[in-house]
Protein backbone atom coordinates (compact mmCIF):
# COMPACT_ATOMS: atom_id res chain seq x y z
CA UNK A 1 0.00 0.00 0.00
CA UNK A 2 1.17 3.50 -0.79
CA UNK A 3 -0.48 6.83 -0.02
CA UNK A 4 0.19 8.03 -3.57
CA UNK A 5 -2.12 7.09 -6.40
CA UNK A 6 0.66 6.50 -8.92
CA UNK A 7 4.37 5.86 -9.18
CA UNK A 8 5.11 9.32 -10.60
CA UNK A 9 3.72 11.02 -7.48
CA UNK A 10 5.73 8.70 -5.26
CA UNK A 11 8.93 9.36 -7.21
CA UNK A 12 8.35 13.11 -7.09
CA UNK A 13 7.85 12.97 -3.32
CA UNK A 14 11.01 10.85 -2.88
CA UNK A 15 13.00 13.37 -4.95
CA UNK A 16 11.69 16.25 -2.82
CA UNK A 17 12.61 14.41 0.39
CA UNK A 18 16.06 13.58 -0.99
CA UNK A 19 16.68 17.26 -1.71
CA UNK A 20 15.35 18.22 1.73
CA UNK A 21 17.58 15.81 3.64
CA UNK A 22 20.69 16.24 1.48
CA UNK A 23 21.54 19.23 3.64
CA UNK A 24 25.12 19.57 2.43
CA UNK A 25 24.00 19.19 -1.23
CA UNK A 26 26.58 16.46 -1.84
CA UNK A 27 24.20 14.47 -4.00
CA UNK A 28 24.07 11.75 -1.33
CA UNK A 29 22.42 11.14 2.02
CA UNK A 30 25.12 10.60 4.63
CA UNK A 31 24.55 9.01 8.03
CA UNK A 32 23.56 12.18 9.93
CA UNK A 33 21.12 13.17 7.21
CA UNK A 34 19.66 9.66 7.16
CA UNK A 35 19.30 9.66 10.92
CA UNK A 36 17.37 12.95 10.76
CA UNK A 37 15.06 11.58 8.06
CA UNK A 38 14.36 8.44 10.11
CA UNK A 39 13.66 10.51 13.20
CA UNK A 40 11.29 12.80 11.32
CA UNK A 41 9.31 9.94 9.80
CA UNK A 42 9.15 7.96 13.03
CA UNK A 43 7.97 11.04 14.89
CA UNK A 44 5.11 11.28 12.37
CA UNK A 45 4.26 7.69 13.28
CA UNK A 46 4.15 8.60 16.97
CA UNK A 47 7.42 6.93 17.95
CA UNK A 48 9.54 8.35 20.78
CA UNK A 49 12.83 8.57 18.90
CA UNK A 50 14.81 9.46 22.02
CA UNK A 51 14.76 5.76 22.96
CA UNK A 52 16.16 4.47 19.66
CA UNK A 53 19.77 3.30 20.00
CA UNK A 54 22.36 4.55 17.52
CA UNK A 55 22.92 0.98 16.34
CA UNK A 56 19.36 0.88 14.95
CA UNK A 57 20.09 3.90 12.75
CA UNK A 58 23.38 2.38 11.64
CA UNK A 59 21.67 -0.92 10.78
CA UNK A 60 18.97 0.94 8.86
CA UNK A 61 21.56 2.84 6.87
CA UNK A 62 23.35 -0.40 6.00
CA UNK A 63 20.08 -1.98 4.88
CA UNK A 64 19.45 0.71 2.27
CA UNK A 65 23.12 1.27 1.33
CA UNK A 66 23.15 -1.50 -1.26
CA UNK A 67 26.58 -0.64 -2.69
CA UNK A 68 28.20 -0.26 0.77
CA UNK A 69 29.67 3.20 0.21
CA UNK A 70 28.37 4.55 3.56
CA UNK A 71 25.99 6.96 1.86
CA UNK A 72 22.67 6.70 0.05
CA UNK A 73 22.13 7.64 -3.55
CA UNK A 74 18.79 9.08 -4.60
CA UNK A 75 17.73 5.60 -5.75
CA UNK A 76 18.72 3.98 -2.45
CA UNK A 77 17.02 6.73 -0.45
CA UNK A 78 13.82 6.37 -2.48
CA UNK A 79 13.53 2.77 -1.25
CA UNK A 80 13.70 4.06 2.32
CA UNK A 81 11.04 6.68 1.51
CA UNK A 82 8.77 3.99 0.01
CA UNK A 83 9.14 1.94 3.19
CA UNK A 84 8.35 4.92 5.42
CA UNK A 85 5.31 5.89 3.33
CA UNK A 86 3.95 2.37 3.62
CA UNK A 87 4.31 2.62 7.39
CA UNK A 88 2.49 5.95 7.47
CA UNK A 89 -0.31 4.55 5.30
CA UNK A 90 -0.72 1.57 7.63
CA UNK A 91 -0.83 3.90 10.65
CA UNK A 92 -3.56 5.98 8.99
CA UNK A 93 -5.49 2.82 8.10
CA UNK A 94 -5.37 1.58 11.71
CA UNK A 95 -6.45 4.97 13.04
CA UNK A 96 -9.38 5.12 10.62
CA UNK A 97 -10.39 1.58 11.53
CA UNK A 98 -10.46 2.35 15.24
CA UNK A 99 -12.40 5.61 14.86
Amino acid sequence: MNIFTNRAESERFAKQKFEQYDVDKSGYIEYGEFRQAVQDFLTLRGVDVSKIPAQDYEDGMKEYDTNNDQRLSAEEFSKFIDFMLEGLALKEEREEGSA
